[in-house]
């Protein structure tokens, strides 16, 4: 008898690490950490097979199910998260109708803290396994995946042969020392032609428990870690290869063990190769060593990302979180000091309780006060398994109760709030898409503090609107649509890809000098008159011509500077 076949099907968002590249594997590590580790046991070995599917969420559902059935499996482990949910729903489906014989196993935070209504939505699921997945997977084979040993692997849910849906309580702490690297075992091999995106986890868990995060913290028992020579050992493997464009550490933040992070970082610097490298950055953990270190990789976009979320006292309270506004305020200006072109962006997050529409305002004129390049406004997700979702009822959520359970309301963010803000976040994000104009709103509040940076963004789209006959609005949308997020998702893309045309760039810098002249502020305009004869030029004559001469007469850092950054593409 051969042996058993089982695929384990990962699905990524493509473009997204390098931004754009859209032929880059995603070697998904939670696929890679459950082979690595069945692979280890030699009685596994014996009776299965087991092959990883990264796929490209591109696909449909016929094609994704197409490709896992041509591996003729005998088991399915899928996957999964709030972006893939959908298709992995739609891919079960579509396998347990073609095959019924096969054995449907799901995992991942999406339905690791619902796994009983997760069980009843998708009656084609055989069983669930909730949280980390190594030891449970290792026993799940070793028992042969039989329904009678089921009963005796804590922190699964499955149905019995009756059909009855089963919850095993317990918890397994993963013993990371235990768990092989993927990349010295050569799950994932990067030595395949392919260009690769790579994920590397140091550590799991995180050291606070912030309102809206699933990822629960557990102070008392700290990180997990993996062992720091496995680490280091990996970074040496990944950043020596040619083939890798890219590299993302998972952890919440490497910085929470300062003496970790500093062995990390040089053990990068001491590599052949300079790889764009994206962290997770909590702004009170980084001190001038650490900064120095982080200012001598090579960065991806959004070189330095900190989580703000909300400035509002009361919502920081309901969210179990700190920000103090002094260190940020401290700690910006250490990192520019040290890296004066350091690019610093902030995440914001929107609809959360104890904020509203002014608050959100008054969080966001904060921000930019710090003079970021970018701020991420994102709306709130209510996640299973987040202290939000288990205090939903309190904080009187009005939400979409399937993925990715996007916050409508509660009982502080009004509705109508929510659509004000919508609106705001897709003005800011037009404006921060102009650097020199972004910079001009900078400078004016800096020479005259009574103009908000808001308020002059908001009047500055008011009289680009009047110019272009481009609203920036999304009032069109009902929020109760099950599909919400990609109906606003596919209006920004719509708004940003009509201002991208360059006759609307250029009435954005005509208004960008309107509103310096209304308030006096015209020797500011150099930029915005270069950004005018840019794009007055491009918009009658040849765009690579055009291009060519402004380069070879201003230079390409100032042609950069006036140039709207957005990407058109096919890709929402």
């Amino acid at each position: 008898m051969g042996k058993k076949r089982v695929v384990i099907v990962g699905a990524y968002l493509q473009g997204i690490y390098p931004r754009g590249d859209n032929s880059v594997v995603a070697d998904l590590l939670a696929p890679a950490f459950l082979k690595a580790f069945a692979d280890a046991d030699p009685e596994i070995c014996e009776k299965y097979e087991i092959k990883i599917l990264n796929l490209p969420t591109s696909l449909n559902a016929e094609e994704l199910t197409s490709m896992i059935l041509s591996e003729q499996p005998d088991v399915i482990g899928y996957s999964i998260y709030i972006w893939n949910y959908a298709l992995m729903h739609k891919s079960t489906e579509i396998a347990r109708r073609m095959n019924p014989d096969l054995r449907i196993i799901w995992g991942g935070p999406q339905v690791s803290y619902n796994s009983v209504e997760m069980m009843k939505a998708n009656p084609d699921v055989d069983l669930i396994v909730c949280g980390s997945g190594e030891t449970r997977f290792r026993l799940l084979l070793k028992g042969g995946l039989k329904t009678e040993a089921f009963s005796e692997v804590v922190g699964i849910t499955y149905r019995d042969k009756s059909g009855n849906i089963i919850k095993n309580k317990g918890i397994i702490h993963e013993d990371l020392s235990k768990v092989p690297s993927p990349y010295q075992t050569n799950v994932i091999d990067l030595d395949d032609d392919k260009s690769h995106c790579v994920f590397i986890e140091t550590s799991r868990g995180c050291i606070f428990r912030c309102g809206y995060c699933m990822w629960k913290g557990d102070v008392q028992r700290g990180l997990n870690h993996f062992s720091i020579d496995q680490v280091l050992k990996d970074i040496e493997i990944i950043y020596n290869r040619p083939n890798v464009a890219s590299v993302v550490f998972t952890d919440a933040c490497i910085f929470y063990n300062p003496t970790r992070a500093k062995l990390i970082m040089k053990k990068i610097l001491s590599c052949k190769n300079r790889i764009p490298t994206i962290f997770t950055l909590d702004i009170a953990f980084l001190n001038e060593e650490l900064i120095e270190l982080l200012s001598k990789l090579q960065l991806s976009h959004q070189q330095f990302l900190f989580g703000m979320q909300s400035i509002n006292e009361l919502t920081l309270n309901l969210m179990n979180r700190r920000c103090n506004l002094e260190v940020f305020t401290k700690k910006v200006a250490l990192l520019r000091k040290i890296n004066p072109a350091a690019e610093i962006t902030f995440d914001l997050i929107y609809g959360l309780p104890g904020d509203d529409f002014e608050s959100f305002k008054r969080t966001v004129e904060f921000a930019l006060g710090l003079s970021p390049i970018k701020l991420n406004c994102s709306p709130l997700m209510l996640l299973p398994g987040s202290p939000y979702w288990e205090r939903k009822e309190e904080h009187g959520f009005v939400f979409k109760n399937n993925p990715p359970y996007a916050v409508h309301s509660n009982k502080y963010y009004s509705a109508e709030d929510m659509k004000r803000t919508h609106q705001l976040v897709l003005k800011i994000m037009v404006v921060m898409y102009f650097p020199a104009i972004r910079d001009i709103i900078y400078k004016i509040s800096e020479k005259n503090p009574k103009y908000q940076r808001v308020e002059l963004i908001q009047k500055l789209i008011e009289i680009f609107e009047s110019k272009s006959n481009i609203s920036i609005d999304v009032t069109v949308l009902n929020e109760q649509n099950e599909y919400f997020i990609k109906a606003y998702n596919t209006i920004k893309k719509s708004i940003m890809d009509k201002v991208a045309e360059p006759k609307n760039c250029l009435y954005m810098y005509e208004a960008m000098r309107e509103l310096l002249r209304n308030i006096n502020l015209e020797e500011l305009a150099e930029d915005v008159l270069l950004g005018i004869k840019y794009y007055r030029t491009l918009y009658s004559e040849d765009l690579k011509r055009v291009g060519k001469a402004c380069f070879e007469e201003y230079g390409g850092e100032r042609i950069n500077r006036v140039k709207f950054g957005w990407v058109v593409s096919a890709n929402v």
